[in-house]
């Protein structure tokens, strides 16, 4: 998680002086982030809580 947090914005101020003709670049990463999103939310949901822990 420390990687990624370091990592994001690296990358965003890396790809934010693309040209406005990479449009179908940002559409498919925007779709690709959010499949990532609710798949990793959908595991975190799977995986058994703390709930008998005190």
């Amino acid at each position: 998680m420390r990687r990624l947090l370091i990592l994001y914005p690296a990358v965003l101020v890396l790809l934010l002086p693309v040209p406005d003709t990479w449009v179908n670049f940002w559409f498919w990463s925007t779709l690709l982030a959010a499949v990532a999103g609710l798949i990793s939310l959908g595991l975190l949901l799977r995986t058994p809580g703390r709930r008998g822990r005190t």
